[in-house]
């Protein structure tokens, strides 16, 4: 769960750096001069490449967590990844849109190949915190003997589905223990 903490931790660092470093490798380069602004630049790429780094240990320690049977701990990294990062990435899309869309108009297009970056760091964290459930719904179906489908597990990969597909499997999973504790 610390693991899980700390990448949440990492994701709105890694916005709040997002949200700042292109100003400020602008405003370093102005006032002293361009490799000062483009050592700014690679700070920031240094410092999203560790954030990635740390959210694939996140999802390998995952699978030590299902491993090892701890199942509430994995339950509760999942739910947090899947519940509590939804703020980081409304602001993410936003801002992103934002600035891709000044920044592609501004090089009159040139950028526009750059757009996938962004996109495919956003769609890591998704996956990253898609191994926790599917970790956890692995258990669920091959411990528990819970029925949930292919395509539940297939939700938990793709972007704006892995919320609605987690709470919906919150849901599925509560009925179930509740009907058991209840017999």
């Amino acid at each position: 769960m610390k693991k899980a903490r700390m990448l949440v931790l990492l994701m709105y660092l890694h916005l709040m750096v997002s949200m700042v470093a292109p100003f400020m490798a602008v405003i370093i380069a102005n006032k002293y001069n361009s490799k000062s602004g483009l050592l700014c630049i690679l700070l920031y790429v240094i410092i999203v490449l560790a954030i990635q780094m740390y959210g694939w240990i996140c999802a390998v320690s995952a699978r030590k967590l299902l491993k090892h049977n701890n199942i509430e701990e994995l339950r509760k990294a999942w739910l947090l990844l899947k519940l509590k990062t939804v703020p980081f990435y409304i602001v993410n899309y936003i801002y992103s849109f934002l600035m891709w869309f000044v920044l592609v108009a501004a090089s009159r297009g040139i950028f526009i190949i750059f757009v996938w970056i962004p996109v495919a760091i956003t769609c890591s964290f998704i996956i990253q915190s898609g191994i926790y459930g599917y970790c956890y719904i692995k258990y669920m179906r091959d411990i528990k003997g819970i029925g949930i489908t292919n395509n539940q597990v297939i939700m938990q990969f793709i972007p704006v589905l892995d919320f609605f597909g987690t709470l919906k499997l919150r849901r599925i999973v509560n009925d179930v223990l509740n009907e058991v504790k209840e017999n």
